[in-house]
């Protein structure tokens, strides 16, 4: 079977102007051996040989690499759609402008909580030093105040601008105070996702700096979600590693009408590949550097890509693998027990069952045709 990486999540570098306290990479400082503007202008020009569609262009933080924009222009020359997550922090007057004129999609900024909350998650990093979103004469301090000012550069640019929250136990409670926000600030969607058990949010002897979601918060997470959905003042949608196949499914999964899209799998390594900053190559960047598959400075992307002994958790699945309540699913042959990078990291690296399953943890009460 030819699989086609469609859609590419890229770590174009691990530095970062921010220190947060829950980042799955433990982003702040740069790798070592980062791609350079050459090799990173041909992995640019090697997906598109590949036949991808849409890079979301990540980090640590885009825009304490110096040459970003070169970045962006290239990829839309090679007819690369580009989305940015980003922080917030350094998204000045200028950065906005230059991201309309490259034509780019959307930029998601990551907002966790109140000022308070958020600031706590996410504190400077006086190491890496970068511009302001906010003028002078603001409070440059508060990584919270950068968002507001983010926003309103994107928006006078006349750029998507959408929002990410990592939602843990420190800032579960939260959620209402930052629907509020973005509804206010016109964000034009919004994305909910659990912060994984890896990186700085856990210790070195292995206790939560950052607590996660247990199962049993899954049902009120749901819940609040599918009630901002409901009330249609902001696109809503739960990210991966939150659903499945309840009656509401598409609801969760879709921001368009038609309501048509559902939970199919992950899609690591079968239309999804994730880049790391010094070229490794993942199905999702997401995903533990234990399923790393090769770098490309050792061998050629495609060939990696279309090496038939990689990616095999998933272009090998088979339903006899799953266990726990994934065993047995009706819909295990499609789900193949949920997100597999929330799994590996809040599993213990057991990706045969999905513990987070929103189906069996909140049973369906009305028939799936109302």
């Amino acid at each position: 079977m030819q699989y086609r990486p469609e859609f590419c999540v890229w770590e174009t570098t691990l530095a970062c102007n921010l220190a947060c306290r829950h980042c799955g990479s433990s982003a702040g400082k740069a790798r070592a051996h980062e791609l350079d503007i050459r090799e990173a202008l041909g992995l640019l020009a090697a997906l598109a040989d590949l036949g991808t569609r849409e890079i979301t262009f990540s980090g640590g933080e885009l825009f304490v690499r110096p040459d970003w924009a070169r970045l962006l222009a290239r990829a839309r020359e090679l007819g690369l759609a580009s989305l940015i997550v980003s922080n917030g922090l350094a998204v000045t007057r200028h950065v906005a402008d230059e991201l309309a004129r490259q034509d780019v999609g959307s930029v998601s900024l990551s907002v966790d909580g109140d000022v308070r909350v958020h600031d706590w998650l996410r504190p400077l990093n006086s190491l890496v030093p970068s511009e302001r979103s906010a003028p002078e004469s603001s409070e440059r301090a508060s990584s919270h105040e950068q968002i507001h000012w983010a926003m309103q550069n994107l928006k006078l640019a006349g750029v998507t601008v959408s929002a990410i929250t990592q939602v843990s136990k420190v800032n579960f409670a939260d959620l209402p105070a930052i629907y509020d926000f973005l509804v206010a600030h016109g964000a034009d969607a919004w994305q909910i996702q659990m912060t994984n058990p890896m990186g700085r949010s856990v210790r070195a002897d292995g206790a939560p700096r950052v607590p996660v979601l247990e199962p049993e918060d899954l049902p009120s997470l749901y819940a609040f979600i599918r009630r901002v959905q409901d009330e249609g003042k902001i696109r809503c949608l739960a990210a991966d590693c939150i659903g499945y196949y309840r009656y509401d499914e598409p609801l969760l999964r879709t921001v368009e009408r038609p309501h048509d899209n559902f939970w199919q799998g992950c899609q690591a390594g079968l239309r999804v590949i994730g880049i790391t900053s010094d070229g490794g190559v993942k199905g999702c960047l997401s995903m533990p550097d234990t399923y790393l598959e090769g770098n490309i400075r050792e061998r050629p992307l495609s060939e990696i890509w279309n090496d038939e002994n990689a990616f095999a958790y998933n272009r090998r699945f088979t339903v006899d693998s799953l266990t726990g309540g994934c065993s047995g699913c009706a819909f295990g042959k499609l789900c193949r027990a949920g997100c597999h990078s929330f799994a590996a990291t809040a599993q213990n690296g057991d990706i045969s069952r999905y513990d987070y399953c929103i189906r069996r943890l909140v049973p369906d009460t009305v028939a799936a045709s109302k």
